[in-house]
């Protein structure tokens, strides 16, 4: 048997410096999994139907043939956080901060950032120019936390895809928004 020395990476960095203004926590909308809402509700005891709400074509952008759509008798719907008083995420609190930081929906984690190799195991991530984020551009943010992150998300969107496609499978289309929370235990 050989001796294998692993390097360390090098640590690389993002510049990044967050102005905590909440504007990813008012414009887009949080599109989450069926694993975010379990986390969100151990962590607030809050019930599904309290934050969750279900998107519309019209409401969102992503592709028609997205495979993270649920197919309801009332159409497409994507699984996202509620908004309240607007465009601001149910969970956006005061000083524009959110109250569930600790348990917020993997997306939001790794907001503004992009990965670029989107696999399993993305190589780097960017922070697109053409972000709404106001943050600076100055400061620092190590990569190994995103790629974290990113792991996580990933194997929790595989994980969701597999619900998805059970639901349609067992109702061909003609559930409910809410009969599909029921489906995956999540009411």
């Amino acid at each position: 048997m050989t001796n294998v020395r692993f390097t360390p990476r090098p640590r690389r960095v993002l510049r990044f410096d967050c102005t905590s203004c909440g504007g990813c926590c008012s414009e887009p909308i949080a599109l989450i999994t069926s694993e975010d809402v379990r986390r969100i509700i151990h962590h607030t005891g809050l019930r599904a139907r309290d934050f969750v709400h279900f998107y519309r074509p019209q409401d969102v952008e992503m592709p028609a043939r997205d495979e993270t759509w649920i197919r309801t008798r009332y159409g497409k719907r994507a699984l996202g956080l509620a908004k309240v008083r607007g465009p601001r995420c149910t969970f956006l609190g005061k000083g524009d901060l959110c109250r569930i930081h600790e348990a917020k929906p993997l997306l939001c984690r790794m907001y503004p950032f992009k990965p670029v190799s989107p696999n399993r195991e993305p190589v780097q991530f960017t922070f697109p120019r053409s972000e709404p984020c106001q943050a600076k551009r100055e400061g620092r943010v190590r990569l190994e936390p995103l790629r974290i992150v990113y792991q996580a998300y990933s194997d929790s969107h595989w994980a969701y895809l597999e619900e998805l496609e059970s639901w349609h499978r067992e109702t061909r289309g003609r559930g409910t928004p809410r009969g599909f929370l029921r489906f995956v235990g999540l009411e």
